[in-house]
């Protein structure tokens, strides 16, 4: 095939040929692993979003609930990366977080919620999955497979995965008893392979008689140790910065 595209193309040599083989095989490859590897996204609130004017007491708080674990790196509507345009604007729609590239995308948002909604719940599912720290029905506490497939519930930016359509409608009635479990899972599965003994904040150690054990907190899904419950108060300025030192610590660790 090649030898006949030189004979009819003259201009086209073998090694230009091979090269372009070779740049469709990589960008095919990257296309790939883009779409099989979404993984975590964190979001750094020290980029302040700007706020929409009719935002309410109660919008503010579902956007920090959810905020830590939401999805997406690009705008639902116009598939821009997010800051891309200037800060980004949170929305809250149907009780779910939204964040977008601009203003202009707002009206269009809000004129076809249910789709907007799709997208990051299935974002969500996507990247909490893989590591989704339990086999248990999150309402029962039995396997999850007891009564056939099981059932991936979205609450907010958080997956909760049940055993059966009847757990699924307790969990979306009573959020705060299937996530307090999955929390507790999560902790626990992360402790195991934490990839230092000191606080990313301070520096110090984890445990000592003076600040006592250390404090747990998941930043989404992802567990940061600290050594003190003020140290929270700077993980919630940056996390982006703190979430980075662990991502290395682990890396390095890895390579032993």
């Amino acid at each position: 095939m090649d030898s006949l595209r030189a004979r009819q193309f003259p201009f086209l040599s073998t090694d230009h040929l091979t090269m372009k083989k070779i740049v469709l095989s990589l960008a095919c490859a990257s296309l790939a692993l883009a779409i099989a590897s979404p993984g975590p996204v964190i979001q750094d609130p020290a980029s302040k979003p700007t706020a929409t004017s009719d935002q309410s007491d109660a919008d503010k708080k579902v956007i920090a609930d959810q905020l830590p674990s939401y999805p997406l790196n690009v705008c639902p509507i116009s598939k821009k990366k997010l800051g891309g345009m200037g800060k980004s604007i949170d929305l809250v729609v149907d009780g779910h977080l939204v964040r977008l590239c601009c203003k202009g995308c707002i009206k269009k948002a809000k004129a076809n919620p249910a789709s907007v909604v799709k997208q990051i719940e299935a974002a969500v599912i996507a990247a909490q999955k893989p590591t989704y720290p339990s086999d248990k029905c999150a309402i029962l506490g039995k396997p999850l497979d007891r009564v056939g497939t099981p059932t991936d519930v979205v609450l907010g930016t958080r997956l909760v995965r049940v055993c059966c359509g009847r757990c699924a409608k307790a969990a979306r009635k009573d959020p705060a008893k299937p996530l307090k479990s999955v929390n507790a899972d999560l902790i626990r599965a992360q402790i195991k392979t934490y990839p230092v003994t000191t606080c990313v904040v301070s520096g110090e150690a984890l445990e000592s008689e003076e600040m006592g054990p250390p404090v747990n907190v998941l930043y989404g899904t992802r567990l940061v140790r600290l050594c003190c419950k003020g140290c929270k108060r700077e993980l919630d300025k940056n996390p982006a910065k703190f979430i980075e030192k662990l991502d290395k610590a682990a890396a390095k660790k890895k390579k032993g």
